[in-house]
């Protein structure tokens, strides 16, 4: 979600260079972003006032089972362990 890039690219703005390799990923489209669902968007208000916009797209993201991240064919948190 653009809240996750956008926070991505202030902590690498700010020093975390560790990020720079998940940048990169999605430079080079290994890595897709995507966009929240009018269904997802409307869960936001659901959700506590004190979470920043990175946190409420994530918890709405991992709270749906049909949603699966995937690094190319090998699930997502596999590959960020190697990071």
């Amino acid at each position: 979600p653009a809240a996750v890039y956008d926070e991505m690219m202030e902590a690498i703005r700010l020093g975390y260079s560790f990020l720079n390799r998940a940048k990169l990923y999605v430079e080079n489209g290994d890595l897709h972003l995507f966009s929240l669902t009018p269904q997802e968007l409307q869960l936001k208000q659901n959700l506590p006032d004190s979470f920043g916009a990175c946190d409420l797209e994530c918890i709405i993201i991992m709270n749906k089972k049909t949603r699966f991240l995937q690094f190319r064919e090998e699930p997502l948190y596999k590959k960020i362990w190697r990071l």
